[in-house]
């Protein structure tokens, strides 16, 4: 019998889009499904300080999951019958379902992307790639957000959620949602671009809809809180966010672009948790390019348009 083993690492998204669609390749191949989930879920750009944070300070458990500790991975990769699936490294597209179940492990390693196989009708190797198969009812898409559907909130984080979500119009063709990510200056200094967000094409799709739709508001999904005041500065009481935030200090808040004195911390954790449902309550979200987090928030939603 064949199980399949998901190793995730890095941030909140970039474990949950290969936990979740391993999930459906599990599902897919009737076999049986194993994560191993360790506590240290942050943002790779950033040091993190303080206690840290589980899946399930999270999330609920979903059934047919077993989450193991490192021993029992050992324990189930003893087989020499196993496929290994390593980080950015797509191989399992080459494999039908049928070559799949001849082995005794299928094994992804660290692997951050989404999971697909030679009979999908989708592949990705990077969050760069085309994201048209979200919003196209392809059946790869369409499979995928059933299994987002899954994924819930603690309840702690979903008596959050419903308290942004109070300021949402009751009209939800009133609403867009908008990802501004926090970017390190590390990293804007690798790309050498001033802001990772397109911003200025962003504002320029804002206005774009305010003329077609007076009525229209917008929810900003950012964990960096001069992008939302900026923003707040152009579009006034139309910016909606999530304000009342988990934690005491701004640095529990939000991120700067300073990775030399910003830290990852537990609450920042569970606040991008509560900004990731607010944002994929909205039926259109604007995303980020190559940004695992944008798109997890669309496939939460079984109806989004998503634009990166």
């Amino acid at each position: 019998m064949t199980i399949i083993i998901s190793k995730v690492a890095s941030g909140m998204c970039n474990r949950l889009v290969p936990f979740l669609t391993g999930l459906r390749l599990a599902k897919k191949l009737n076999t049986k499904y194993y994560i191993y989930w360790d506590n240290n879920c942050t943002d790779t750009d950033y040091s993190y300080m303080g206690e840290k944070t589980s899946y399930s300070d999270m999330f609920e458990y979903i059934k047919d999951v077993k989450h193991i500790q490192i021993n029992e991975l050992h324990t189930l990769l003893q087989t020499s019958n196993k496929l290994i699936v390593y980080y950015c490294k797509h191989t399992i597209q080459n494999y039908t379902i049928k070559e799949l179940l001849q082995y005794d492990v299928i094994f992804f390693d660290d692997y951050t992307h989404p999971i697909s196989i030679k009979n999908d009708d989708t592949h990705i190797s990077s969050y760069s790639d085309s994201m048209e198969w979200v919003s196209n009812n392809s059946n790869y898409g369409n499979d995928i957000k059933n299994i987002f559907e899954l994924l819930i909130p603690k309840n702690y984080i979903q008596d959050k959620i419903n308290e942004v979500l109070l300021h949402f119009p009751e009209n939800k063709d009133n609403i867009i949602g908008i990802h501004l990510r926090h970017w390190p200056s590390i990293w804007l200094k690798k790309e050498n671009v001033k802001e990772g967000n397109n911003y200025d094409n962003k504002i320029e799709y804002m206005n774009k809809c305010i003329k077609q739709n007076p009525e229209i508001k917008f929810y900003i999904c950012s964990s960096d809180i001069t992008l939302i005041n900026n923003t707040i500065k152009l579009f006034g009481d139309k910016i909606i966010y999530f304000k009342n935030r988990f934690g005491e200090t701004h640095g529990d808040m939000y991120y700067s672009s300073d990775e030399s004195t910003s830290r990852g911390n537990k609450n920042l954790n569970i606040n991008g948790v509560v900004d990731m449902y607010a944002l994929s309550k909205c039926n259109t979200i604007l995303g980020n390019k190559g940004s695992s987090y944008s798109l997890s928030a669309a496939l939460l939603n079984k109806k989004s348009i998503y634009m990166v």
